[in-house]
């Protein structure tokens, strides 16, 4: 990828979760590397799921009810609604569209279902790449960006695809000035006639209208999957481009974090402002 060398499409480079959030100083974010499992060790692809090697990486091709939230890992999608968080105000939180009334629209990041008269479904404007659907991506920021290198065609999405931040908060920014949000590639849809494949629901994303995404949720290891409503997928890179990350929730100094998360902390201290509940 065209960042500074921070991660590797198709190697084994891997971004460290806690290095990735926030890059308030305007340069590249400093970042260790792993080696990736194999096929044969560390590679988790669940019930009813394949492994192969691509490129000297571990891919797994997930089953039923199973999502893939890096390319080695496969987890299960709950289907309960949920919010945690301090933003949640004991509200429910939607997963799919079907938990929403007949004249609202779930808009997924956040997990509120909005009314659809107020929805305003237009998208920004993006530049077309080659980034496929499940893979990491930089949703789009306004003017030059410094300290990111020059960014590549599989920095963003092809045709037809959106380029959706990890959760609602700007708490993942990366990478030069103006800051980037990490995202992953999904694809469009309408919200008034919508069509996705098995699994997927027709959600609303603000700035991306219509998006396909996974119903249901996870909590732990994100990235194709998605986060329980109110806790956002603090991406850390991508393994063979599929986007990976960990579910965090995100908070602001003061408030007071669910019980047993902890206190609202940053946990780099090189970006005070990157604060979730930990």
């Amino acid at each position: 990828m065209g960042v500074a060398g921070l991660m590797s499409r198709g190697g084994t480079w891997v971004a460290a979760l806690g290095f990735l959030v926030g890059c308030g100083s305007g340069q590249p974010v400093d970042m260790p590397t792993v080696v990736a499992p194999t096929c044969d060790e560390g590679a988790d692809c669940g019930p009813g799921g394949r492994c192969h090697m691509v490129d000297g990486l571990a891919v797994c091709e997930c089953g039923n009810g199973l999502a893939r939230a890096q390319s080695h890992l496969c987890v299960e999608l709950t289907h309960q609604t949920g919010c945690l968080g301090p933003r949640c105000d004991g509200v429910e939180g939607c997963t799919a569209p079907e938990h929403c009334a007949a004249d609202q629209v779930c808009e997924r990041l956040s997990g509120r279902c909005l009314p659809r008269s107020e929805v305003d479904d237009r998208v920004n404007a993006r530049p077309t790449g080659t980034a496929g659907a499940g893979e990491f991506c930089y949703v789009r920021s306004d003017g030059d960006v410094r300290g990111c290198n020059d960014l590549e065609a599989a920095d963003h999405c092809a045709e037809g695809l959106s380029c959706v931040p990890g959760g609602p908060l700007g708490h993942n920014a990366v990478c030069g000035y103006p800051e980037r949000l990490p995202g992953v590639c999904r694809p469009t849809c309408q919200l008034d006639a919508p069509f996705c494949e098995l699994g997927l629901g027709c959600m609303f994303v603000r700035g991306n209208g219509g998006v396909c995404l996974p119903l249901g949720y996870v909590d732990g290891s994100c990235g194709e999957a998605l986060c329980r409503p109110g806790t956002s997928c603090v991406l850390g890179g991508s393994l063979h481009g599929v986007a990976h990350g960990e579910c965090q929730i995100p908070c602001e100094s003061g408030d007071e974090c669910p019980e047993g998360t902890g206190e609202c902390v940053a946990p780099n201290d090189r970006f005070e402002g990157a604060t979730f509940c930990g």
